[in-house]
């Protein structure tokens, strides 16, 4: 619901066609480490969907602000480096909790439970144990047949 309802609002409020609506896979990350912050600090008093609820209403309430303040080109401020790098740091975390379950590597603990560094030198201490699955190679064959046959 939360893909449909930000697309259906936005297409009556809309400022930029550069701004991603509903869940994306950097904001989800970003949620999950919040939440596990809290967990942390906090162990068992709240529930993980609650501790995301909040966080939601709280960042709306700080955009609501910034909109009514007329403030938003602090955001002009953010450079593009700092943007890029994060995006393309958050992309190898994906990328990197992706694989060892690609290749059938268990064993320890990955995805967000563990840093980035660590799944992927697990990762490859795993690979002589690899068991790829048919459905992978399927997948990746399947993938790198559509970018080879696409226009450029």
């Amino acid at each position: 619901y939360s893909s449909f309802v930000g697309v259906l609002v936005y297409c009556f409020f809309a400022t930029s066609k550069d701004v991603s609506i509903g869940p994306v896979a950097v904001m989800s990350q970003t949620v999950a480490q919040i939440i596990i912050a809290v967990d942390a600090q906090y162990p068992g008093k709240w529930a993980s969907p609650l501790i995301a609820t909040t966080l939601a209403f709280v960042c709306g309430f700080i955009v609501l602000g910034i909109g009514l303040l007329r403030i938003g080109w602090i955001v002009e401020f953010i450079p593009v480096p700092a943007v890029s790098g994060y995006m393309t740091g958050s992309a190898i975390n994906i990328v990197a909790g992706q694989v060892p379950a690609l290749l059938g590597i268990t064993g320890f603990r990955q995805g967000t439970r563990a840093a980035t560094y660590e799944v992927i030198i697990n990762t490859l201490k795993g690979l002589p144990g690899t068991k790829v699955r048919l459905s992978s190679i399927a997948s990746s064959s399947k993938l790198s047949g559509h970018r080879s046959l696409s226009p450029p």
